[in-house]
């Protein structure tokens, strides 16, 4: 079957005009751009003597949040939008020519810039083209990496919520010249990454007037905050719970014997777990500012109560072996409640040891009355002095039981008080 000369005929003349409307749109596309670029004005020349730019931000990552130096490194995407009206044209004439692409360089730009920034200026990580549309729309989204200043309050560590502010305007164009309007259409989180050991909780924006001392007119800056909340499960596993539990040892060193070296060891293995605590606290942390961690200080009172406790350890050891300089105990009848209920080793430990000087005492006596004239009389006055050198040593030692009673309450009561008011605060 032949085919008709029609039917090639007007196969031909569709392939014809396919192809020579694309090669006309390409070359209008190319045409159109040097003509905007060759007669373009200065590159410093604003548009109009006003000019309105939409602002906005889109924050795809955190890439740093350096907690010793304060510093915030943040991924994002910024949206530029103004009105330029040297960049129209008419469509109809220039077919298929809806908008153009150029460099920013080869344009007027707003020179928007990020406040405070931290070693070197914000920079482009792409070279980003601008979008012109035949309306003299123009829209600039490049692409950036921003490195700012973020002041940070430790204070709830490591339960803490740092607030991080990125301070956008223009660096010499006042509020008549250049205004800034933020933009909702890119500040948005579809695209974000979680930062490692932080959760993102808060994306705002505001939109500032400000006047500064060098000018009389009035400078539009806008600001987003960036909220962020630690993770703090691994530092709960791994210091919080150790910590707390190791401060709840301290009131019950009380409640062991004072002349058990043991008392010692473990209140001086406390000072040394609560000091590695606060060295590794440190060397996460920057110290450099007013706000103390509440952890840090918990850990600091517990090193105090330890210290303390050993120095009254040293000393209840003391009077429990020689009494207190020959004197009297004073009498404890109305705290011995303290005694034999809580601790059941003290009416053991008096017993024992009345014991054994009991046995000691004919020794004694046998001895000091081969020397003596008198035996008799002797011996029985050596009796009476060990009995009362006895009595003297139980009734101290029953003093240094009250007051470790009395210290275990208080430092119960001071350990309670700082677990309540350390998650009250947190």
């Amino acid at each position: 079957m032949e085919i008709p000369q029609v039917a090639v005929y007007r196969t031909f003349c569709c392939i014809w005009i396919l192809y020579v409307t694309c090669v006309k749109s390409e070359s209008l596309d190319e045409t159109l751009t040097k003509r905007f670029l060759d007669g373009y004005r200065h590159t410093s020349v604003r548009p109009s003597e006003s000019v309105n730019v939409s602002f906005g931000m889109a924050v795809n990552s955190i890439d740093e949040l350096n907690e010793r130096n304060e510093v915030i490194e943040i991924n994002a995407y910024l949206r530029m939008k103004w009105t330029d009206n040297y960049f129209s044209w008419n469509t109809s004439y220039y077919v298929n020519v809806i908008d153009i692409a150029v460099t920013p360089e080869s344009i007027w730009t707003p020179d928007i810039q990020l406040y405070e920034t931290v070693g070197v200026d914000a920079y482009y990580t792409h070279k980003t083209l601008v979008k012109v549309d035949s309306k003299g729309s123009v829209l600039w989204v490049p692409h950036m990496t921003l490195k700012t200043k973020c002041a940070m309050n430790f204070r709830r560590f490591p339960y803490d919520t740092q607030t991080c502010q990125l301070k956008f305007g223009s660096w010499i164009y006042t509020m008549k010249q250049l205004d800034l309007q933020p933009s909702d259409e890119l500040k948005d989180l579809n695209s974000f990454k979680q930062p490692r050991g932080w959760v993102l909780t808060k994306f705002n924006h505001k939109r500032i007037i400000q006047k500064y001392g060098c000018c009389e007119d009035a400078y539009v800056d806008i600001v987003y905050e960036l909220q962020v909340s630690r993770r703090s499960s691994f530092f709960t596993c791994a210091l919080v719970v150790p910590i707390v539990f190791a401060a709840m040892i301290l009131p019950f060193l009380f409640l062991i014997p004072p002349h058990f070296v043991s008392r010692l060891i473990v209140a001086i293995g406390l000072i040394t777990f609560e000091g590695i605590g606060i060295i590794a606290v440190q060397n996460k942390l920057s110290f450099e500012h007013n706000e103390i961690p509440l952890i840090v200080t918990f850990m600091s009172i517990t090193i105090v109560l330890s210290v303390f406790n050993i120095v009254l350890s040293i000393f209840a050891l003391s009077v429990w072996t020689y009494g207190l300089f020959g004197k009297q105990p004073p009498n404890t009848g109305r705290l011995s409640w303290c005694i034999p209920s809580i601790v059941p080793y003290a009416s053991y430990t008096f017993e024992e040891d009345h014991t054994v000087s009991m046995q000691n005492l004919p020794n004694a006596i046998h001895t000091e009355g081969s020397q003596s004239e008198s035996p008799g009389t002797t011996g029985t006055a050596a009796q009476k002095d060990a009995s009362a050198m006895d009595s003297m040593i139980s009734g101290w030692r029953r003093v240094v039981l009250v007051v470790d009673r009395i210290m275990f309450l208080l430092y119960s009561i001071i350990f309670v008080v700082l677990s309540v008011a350390l998650c009250a605060d947190v």
